[in-house]
């Protein structure tokens, strides 16, 4: 008989099968989707960054005449959603650089970071003046280990010194509009209707 005692649940939910024998069924589709409800878990924790109603700010550079150059830091906090499907993870934002000239950048560092286990993955790259509400990959996908564990919270911390390093846009203000936080997600949650025929 094939696929006899073949009773693996497929990593999800609720799924079941009818008899022994039966092939198994596949496992929903799953997809990068983002989470919904940010807006409540995003803080300005550092430096001169604020929160307003265009969205986090990044100063650049308050006082010229002083050597110091401050770092500023944002950071969103997110639940694991119940219908993850793997630890693959991505964010992306939406961000204006504007009354720069295109060659001039600032520069971001993200670190995503999961709380369970304290496993972390972290980028740095620079964004481009000129740019009005422009989408942007913060993380591409990206295995996390724990980020496929149901509840588990991620944080996701973005920092820039303006003025230092490759960051030339020296005065201008970098505003991340919105962010999403995306997981490899089923398109359901179990297996539905598994064609079991009672004959």
């Amino acid at each position: 008989m094939t696929g006899r005692m073949d009773l693996l649940n497929n990593g999800v939910s609720d799924s079941s099968y009818g008899i022994l024998g039966q092939a198994r069924v596949a496992p929903p589709l799953n997809a990068q989707r983002a989470v919904d409800g940010l807006g409540d878990n995003i803080q300005a924790t550092s430096g001169t960054a604020v929160i307003s109603g265009e969205g986090m700010v990044f100063t650049g550079i308050v006082d010229p005449d002083s050597s110091s150059r401050l770092t500023q830091t944002h950071t969103i906090s997110v639940k694991v959603p119940d219908d993850v499907a793997d630890e693959i993870i991505s964010v992306t934002a939406v961000y204006s650089l504007a009354n720069t000239r295109p060659e001039l950048t600032a520069v971001l560092t993200a670190t995503v970071t999961e709380e369970l286990y304290g496993n972390s993955v972290s980028r740095t790259f620079a964004l481009s003046g000129g740019a009005t509400r422009r989408t942007t990959a913060i993380l591409g996908g990206t295995t996390l280990t724990g980020a496929n564990t149901e509840g588990n919270t991620i944080n996701i911390e973005l920092k820039r010194t303006p003025g230092t390093g490759d960051d030339d846009a020296l005065y201008a203000s970098l505003v991340i509009h919105s962010i999403k936080v995306n997981f490899q997600r089923y398109s359901m949650k179990g297996i539905v209707g598994n064609g079991l025929k009672p004959y």
